[in-house]
Parts: C-alpha cells; structure tokens; sequence
C-alpha cells in the first residue's frame, strides 16, 4: 500500500495517494504489533493502536507516534469530507506512510530473525 501511495502521488491522484498512505500506515502498526507481541488491536478505533505499540514494542518511539498520528488525523478528511486533499497534504502522508512502513518491516525481519 506504501508504494500505491508512492505511484498515486506521482500520478497526481491526491486522495488516492493519501488514502493509500493512510491504510499502509495502520497496516505497518498492525504488522510491528503483531511481530513483537503476538497481538492485534480489535478496537475500532485505530488510536488504540498507539497505547498498543507504546506498551508491547519496545521500539516505538516519538518518531514512529508522530508519523502514526500524522496519519490518523487525516483518515477522516480523507474517507469521509468532501474536500479534496491537497498535493502538500498527499506528499506528507505519503512520506508518514513510507517510514512508518520501513520501520515496521525492520521490526518484522528482525523477530523472525
């Protein structure tokens, strides 16, 4: 989903790029949780997640909660309002979604060993 992001923006399809972003972000932290704890949030709300990640993987940082939270504040604006999102606002999710990506997959890799 990362690299459909990625493809979105370079095509100048602004809310399918962050769209994209948004779904591989919560798809990142639900692979970094279920790698380095054996679980997965059932809430519905994705902000769960975090409180999650805080207490069971050791290697979420300020870093990764910020980049996490850049995208959830926009899940809303992206699914649901009529606005269309921004080239700014696009690159910046997407850019969110990509090192949130890589840092999860580190996290996978590194638990299977």
């Amino acid at each position: 989903m990362a690299s459909a992001a990625t493809n979105e923006l370079a095509a100048g399809r602004w809310n399918s790029s962050g769209l994209n972003a948004i779904h591989a972000g919560i798809c990142a932290a639900d692979a970094a949780l279920i790698a380095s704890a054996g679980l997965r949030s059932l809430s519905q709300d994705h902000g769960a997640v975090v409180e999650l990640l805080e207490s069971q993987v050791p290697d979420f940082g300020n870093t990764q909660r910020r980049q996490f939270a850049g995208l959830l504040k926009m899940k809303n604006v992206v699914a649901y309002e009529q606005r269309l999102l921004t080239e700014t606002e696009a690159r910046q999710l997407t850019d969110h979604a990509n090192r949130l990506t890589k840092w999860a997959v580190a996290i996978v890799r590194e638990q299977l060993g």
